[in-house]
């Protein structure tokens, strides 16, 4: 599913690359004063597209990354001019017409036309020919550190100084991604910060090692010490941290853990007995529960702003933990009214 989205991603940004292209070329371009028609210029594109696709999916990977440079460059010239020839004789009627009606000379237009042509041509080219050598090497890279992790089980992590460290999978607790970082959680309690996403961590560590919690978080299995119908506990610097599912994966994921481990699975519950609300808290809601936690008395809009939720969600979901009686509120010195924690067993 990740590779889908990028490649839709992918196939989207080259649509509205060649829309704007499109456009340019009917407000300003080398035809446009003799071509009466904007579909002229439209087809101008597609032809320039196809001899860069052409290119990128057919001769750069069947001749230029086999070392068959000479052929290569020779089929991108014969491209290249065979181009400019379709653009020259797409609007060379119209030119011919112009002729008679303004019995005007245009030898300069046809002696440098197709230099300028050319040249904006193989612009588009180069462009692309970058674009696909970056491509290749990414996944080059992406696929050797994928084989080397495999191979011998350990996270490679860029320190501040430029050091790489090693971590061991069997010592890695979870991933957080946040603010476009991730957040690497021993089980020890260090914290190491890495470059990526979560979808690049899932295709770069074999799936038997870890599960998907939620947008968030990426858990191993090796640290979870308990689950239950909501959330996983895992052990970090010798205490429980709670991180809870996907609310509509609930299901999926119990089915998961339960049949790697179901010994470890327990029901929901407080500490002094009695049983926590059948419905579940939702992801945002333990955020909030998280965020009090650490700064407790803080009001509404604070909490809206910090967790990047609109003012209306923050007070919906406010007034429903304060339904569950999770938190309540107290007027801080601002007479301001900010919220605290009451039932620390949500932590």
């Amino acid at each position: 599913m990740p590779n889908r989205k990028k490649q839709i991603l992918y196939i989207i940004a080259h649509v509205l690359f060649w829309a704007i292209v499109s456009w340019r070329f009917c407000v300003n371009s080398f035809l446009r004063s003799f071509a009466y028609s904007y579909w002229k210029e439209i087809v101008t594109v597609l032809f320039i597209a196809g001899m860069v696709y052409l290119n990128y999916f057919v001769l750069i990977p069947k001749l230029l990354l086999k070392r068959k440079r000479v052929l290569f460059w020779s089929c991108v010239i014969i491209l290249l001019i065979g181009t400019v020839a379709a653009e020259m004789l797409l609007v060379d009627a119209d030119m011919h017409e112009r002729m008679v009606w303004l019995k005007g000379d245009f030898t300069p237009y046809y002696s440098n036309a197709p230099f300028l042509l050319f040249l904006r041509d193989a612009s588009f080219f180069l462009f692309f020919l970058m674009l696909k050598l970056y491509r290749v090497n990414a996944i080059v890279l992406e696929n050797t550190e994928k084989a080397f992790t495999s191979a011998i089980n350990k996270l490679a992590i860029v320190l501040p100084d430029n050091q790489i460290q090693l971590i061991d999978f069997k010592d890695i607790a979870y991933f957080l991604y946040d603010n476009d970082e991730i957040v690497l959680t021993l089980k020890n309690g260090q914290e190491l910060q890495r470059n990526g996403s979560l979808s690049e961590l899932e295709n770069l560590i074999p799936s038997d090692f870890w599960i998907r919690a939620n947008r968030h978080n990426l858990v191993m299995f090796d640290s979870i010490v308990r689950y239950t119908p909501s959330a996983f506990y895992v052990e970090v610097g010798g205490k429980e941290k709670r991180i809870p599912y996907y609310s509509t994966k609930q299901e999926e994921i119990l089915a998961i853990l339960k049949e790697w481990n179901p010994d470890l699975y327990s029901e929901d519950f407080k500490e002094d007995g009695i049983e926590k609300s059948e419905k579940p808290l939702s992801e945002d809601m333990q955020q909030i529960l998280d965020y009090l936690a650490e700064y407790p008395g803080s009001g509404v809009e604070q909490v809206a702003k910090s967790l990047h939720f609109s003012s209306r969600t923050a007070y919906r979901l406010i007034a429903e933990l304060r339904k569950r009686q999770l938190i309540d509120y107290e007027e801080n010195n601002t007479k301001e009214r900010g919220y605290i924690i009451k039932d620390k067993s949500v932590l």
